[in-house]
């Protein structure tokens, strides 16, 4: 959902990804879990924050997203204008928790999209006693997101070399793509792991009459999600597709 957030914001705003600079905050950097390894006071641009996102499952690439376009969203939210009016010219103004303002519009989108079984407390999914999903819903939110050609080309990218500003010198991190079936006829989505979800993987596999969304949730071990989704696809085209 935070991928598919950024992008109908990116295209609401008519940006370019690739000149919209992000600076790691110490929050961002610090937070736990699968990392893209960023150091706080990184420059990095938000296209290559998407690929840090999908590629690595970067929790700190997810709240630095959050972070920087939670400020956007806190301009337009009935907070702030309430009190704008207010303001004077030389006022300052502070925004705590930012994200705060992106997951509102991810539960949002939830509610939009029909995901009646979905909720987000966070931008990047580690684990909260509030956050919940089911397979019907993660399959229905990849069923729209899909639809964005810009997703579809970073979920089919096996390598990718962002260049970031650290400390005021070029610096480069490569990123590989966590889905093994890349190699194996499938073209994306997302892999996932919480301990209360176990391991999880959203992939997309093309059969000979159609294409499919197979969502494995809650697989005994890690490689065994890549071993269940072969084995549905496998059902697909040896099953369903006869009749």
């Amino acid at each position: 959902m935070t991928a598919y957030v950024t992008l109908k914001l990116i295209e609401q705003l008519k940006i370019d990804p690739s000149k919209v600079e992000v600076e790691i905050t110490e929050f961002a950097a610090s937070i736990g879990g699968t990392s893209a390894f960023f150091q706080q006071g990184d420059i990095v641009t938000l296209i290559d924050l998407l690929y840090a996102l999908m590629l690595p499952s970067g929790n700190d690439a997810a709240l630095a997203i959050a972070e920087n376009l939670g400020v956007y969203l806190y301009f337009q939210h009935k907070v702030f204008q309430a009190k704008k009016d207010d303001l004077k010219d030389n006022d300052q103004v502070t925004i705590t928790n930012p994200a705060l303002y992106f997951v509102q519009e991810m539960n949002k989108a939830a509610q939009k999209l029909g995901l009646s079984n979905t909720y987000f407390t966070n931008p990047h999914g580690l684990p909260h006693r509030l956050n919940k999903s089911t397979s019907y819903d993660i399959g229905k939110l990849c069923f729209h997101a899909l639809k964005i050609p810009l997703l579809q080309k970073i979920i089919n990218t096996r390598l990718y070399a962002s260049k970031i500003k650290r400390q005021g010198q070029d610096y480069t991190i490569i990123w590989e793509n966590t889905n093994k079936l890349l190699e194996h006829g499938f073209s994306g989505i997302k892999t996932g792991t919480t301990n209360d979800a176990g391991p999880c993987l959203a992939s997309l596999f093309q059969g000979r009459k159609h294409t499919y969304i197979i969502i494995t949730l809650n697989c005994r071990t890690k490689d065994d999600r890549w071993s269940d989704a072969c084995k549905l696809a496998d059902w697909v085209t040896d099953v369903y597709e006869k009749y």
